[in-house]
């Protein structure tokens, strides 16, 4: 979009995102304070679930993060610049159905990235979590380069998930944030 303002020429141009896993714990709280920074109109929520589309105002798509042909329609016909991936099988679910949680997880994430270099996305966010850490990593205060020793297989992915995120925006230049919260929260 350009416009012209105090006589000077200027270009402004929309954020449009599409969250992945909008029916999830952080997706739901997401796609409620996203659009007020960014407009209800330009904060996509997408989940495999289509029960989603009841609780989420604004645009609501089912989606699977697997189906890359899907994803990338939608980032192509949406006109998305940047995609927040949260979709993911967490640890409890991951335990039952490990290869179906590696799968969705890594795959998932694989097929995000993709999307991101082939359409010249802005940013992938994609969340770590406390669950890389294991019994040996700092109770709190814990930094982002603490021991990683995972105890399930969603911490797992999310471990081997960091690599191919930051190898693929240093070779494509896409700003992939994946990053914990400098914190642990100590297991009762």
């Amino acid at each position: 979009m350009t416009f012209i303002k105090n006589g000077i020429l200027s270009f402004m141009s929309t954020v449009k995102i599409l969250v992945t896993g909008a029916c999830g714990q952080i997706g739901t709280e997401l796609v409620t304070a996203l659009p007020n920074k960014y407009g209800l109109n330009n904060v996509v929520a997408t989940d495999i679930h289509d029960r989603c589309q009841m609780r989420i105002d604004g645009p609501c798509y089912t989606l699977d993060v697997l189906n890359s042909e899907a994803l990338d329609w939608m980032v192509e016909t949406l006109g998305i610049t940047q995609i927040y991936d949260l979709a993911a099988v967490l640890s409890a679910s991951g335990e039952k159905q490990p290869l179906q949680s590696w799968d969705l997880n890594m795959k998932g994430l694989l097929n995000v990235l993709e999307a991101a270099r082939k359409y010249k996305l802005d940013k992938v966010f994609w969340p770590s979590s406390i669950a890389v850490f294991g019994p040996d990593s700092p109770k709190a205060s814990c930094p982002q380069n603490a021991l990683t020793d995972p105890t399930t297989i969603y911490g797992i992915s999310k471990v081997a998930g960091a690599t191919p995120a930051l190898t693929r925006a240093c070779i494509s230049l896409i700003r992939v944030l994946a990053r914990r919260l400098d914190l642990c929260v100590p297991r009762y």
